[in-house]
């Protein structure tokens, strides 16, 4: 049996749950893989947008004025037609105007995102970057 990839399991148990609003960001659902498959490697940026582009799923990416970062959730084939697309991911507002690929999403999201990764900080809360919270573990086990 194939089973779903973390990062959509995620997406839809957090979204199924109202855990997030407008969705995750990136270091977030990279980070939770340490917790849902703790035996693998967390995914590089690129390896996380690879594994979405391969993927048969739209994603959201859109800006979060509330944290100020960029948040990602599933996303349906009728956003993918009302809005500007790369792919499969679906740009619900003007984040990355300048972007004219796929490839370029990812470079800026690589270029805001790895430094943040490299020090495994995955969760933002109050304004700055750390390791998930006790309350952020519990909800990524019931995963």
């Amino acid at each position: 049996m194939n089973r779903a990839k973390y990062w959509f399991r995620l997406l839809r148990h957090f979204e199924d749950r109202r855990y997030f609003q407008n969705g995750l960001t990136v270091p977030f659902i990279i980070g939770s893989r340490t917790i849902i498959e703790p035996l693998e490697s967390p995914h590089t940026i690129e390896e996380f947008f690879n594994d979405i582009r391969n993927s048969d799923c739209f994603i959201s990416v859109l800006f979060c004025d509330n944290i100020r970062e960029y948040v990602l959730s599933i996303s349906s084939f009728e956003d993918h037609e009302i809005y500007r697309d790369y792919e499969n991911l679906v740009i619900i507002d003007d984040s990355f105007s300048e972007a004219n690929e796929y490839d370029d999403i990812v470079q800026s999201l690589r270029i805001r995102y790895d430094r943040v990764l490299e020090s495994y900080m995955w969760s933002k809360t109050m304004g700055a970057w750390s390791n998930f919270s006790e309350e952020e573990i519990i909800k990524l086990r019931e995963i």
